[in-house]
This record gives structure tokens, sequence and C-alpha cells, in this order.
């Protein structure tokens, strides 16, 4: 046994070692639940050019994965006529290069809201290899406002931001947009997102310390 007033310093260390790991396993937990692929603090111009005979878009961005990634959670922009919440449901999707729909779901008026996004949560994370050619598109729909012209954005480093993509969808139904436009200025449009969880180097680190932490009093001990 260890006398305390001889290994406190030990004991002192590893008590710290816990609460830090402790901290680090919350803090990363928190990160898991809201770590946007792309977010920006300050919209640009928003508009909404719904057609009584044309519909909506379904709109986007196209991006490249630079390392693999899993979405978590699909989202779109939360900013309603009124400047509220929305207030109709928005299907939102990512295509692969070849235009495949890969995932989606539908983001509906109450669903968790974080930043300037409304989130719905997948039933299993989807991975996303590295390429190229990647498009996450949302529908507009009919009263809900999106945004252009963004001066500026943050975007995860595990991904790149290529160009905007839109394409009106007479039907109503989500497609993978295939023009874009450099007529305005800034990042544009959204529309939609993705919540994608941390590197799992992130989520290893509070155990890896603790395991630091163990070993290092093992060998005081031994």
């Amino acid at each position: 046994m260890f006398r305390h007033t001889k290994h406190g310093g030990v004991w002192r260390s590893f008590a710290l070692i816990a609460v830090t790991c402790v901290a680090l396993g919350a803090g990363s937990v928190g990160v898991a639940l809201a770590d946007p692929a792309l977010d920006f603090s300050t919209p640009g111009v928003l508009a909404n050019n719904w057609s009584p005979t044309l519909n909506g878009f379904s709109m986007g961005w196209e991006f490249d994965v630079l390392a693999p990634i899993e979405v978590s959670r699909l989202g779109y922009f939360n900013h309603g006529p009124q400047g509220g919440g929305i207030v109709t449901p928005h299907e939102v999707g990512i295509f692969d290069s070849y235009g495949t729909l890969l995932v989606s779901t539908t983001v509906n008026p109450g669903d968790p809201v974080s930043g300037l996004w409304v989130w719905k949560s997948l039933a299993t994370p989807f991975t996303l290899a590295p390429g190229t050619g990647y498009v996450i598109a949302g529908l507009t729909g009919p009263t809900d406002l999106y945004t252009y012209s963004v001066s500026s954005i943050a975007v995860d480093p595990r991904i790149a931001y290529v160009k905007n993509r839109y394409q009106r969808t007479p039907s109503g139904t989500l497609i993978n947009p295939l023009y874009t436009t450099s007529f305005y200025p800034g990042y544009h449009w959204f529309g939609p997102n993705m919540d994608i969880v941390p590197e799992p180097s992130l989520l290893q680190l509070p155990f890896l310390l603790g395991m630091g932490g163990f070993a290092y009093w093992r060998r005081r001990k031994a």
C-alpha cells in the first residue's frame, strides 16, 4: 500500500488526468451532437423563388470528401417567411458523383434547432468515403427561405466546398441538381446542410489519456 503523504503528487496527478478525461469525454459528446460540415454566422441574401406552375428548386452545393466522414444528421436553413423557424417540410439528401441518391431524410418544423439550422437525425450515421463530386441538395418549398451571397463560411477540414448547384424541379421531388452559377458573388445556395461526427481520434482521446495515466501510475507503483 502507498502512503498518501509519500505519493500524494502521484495521486494528485492521476486525479487530474481522470478529471481531464471526463471533461474531454463530455466535450467530445457535445461536438458529436453539433458539428455542421459547413457553417456561417451571418446569412446572405434571403429568397424564395417559388412558382405555382414550376414548383420550387432542388438546390445545394457540391463538395469533395478529403477524409472519411460519418453524417449523423441532415439539416435545412431555419428561416421561415416571418423570420422564424421553417413552416413546411424539406427533403434533404446527398448524391454521389454519378447522381445516385445515397441517403436522404425529411426535415420537419419542430425538429431540433442548432445555430442557423434545423436538424433531422439519421437512423444510422452514413459514411462518405473520400472522393469528388458529392452534392447535398434540399427541396426549397413554397414558403421558407434560403440564403445566397454568403460572404464567409467555415468548412470542416475533412471536406472541401466546390460550388453551388441548383435546378428547378416541377415535379416537387428531390433531384440531383445539375446547374451552377457564378453570377452572384459569395457562397450559395443554403438550403441544406449535414452534421458530421468528430474524427475517431478525437473520440478516443479521453480513453487514451486515461490509459496513459494508468500506465504512469503502474510504473510508479513498480
